[in-house]
């Protein structure tokens, strides 16, 4: 696997609404890394994002008592 080199800056771009298959929004994400001047832009639903929260709280539970 190449290294894509260590992300410096994540910043929410933007939010989309789309319709298909059904009414959901997907959030847009510019992230920097240290090794390139042009940014990437992913794209991830809030259900991602809600994922993501559980599997991190199940890593590290101390995090739920700063919410």
């Amino acid at each position: 696997m190449i290294d894509d080199g260590r992300i410096i800056e994540v910043q929410v771009y933007g939010i989309q609404k789309r319709y298909s298959p059904e009414k959901h929004y997907v959030f847009i994400l510019k992230i920097q890394r240290e090794s390139s001047n042009v940014p990437e832009y992913i794209f991830r639903t809030y259900k991602e994002f809600c994922e993501l929260d559980s599997k991190l709280c199940n890593i590290h539970p101390q995090a739920r008592s700063y919410r």
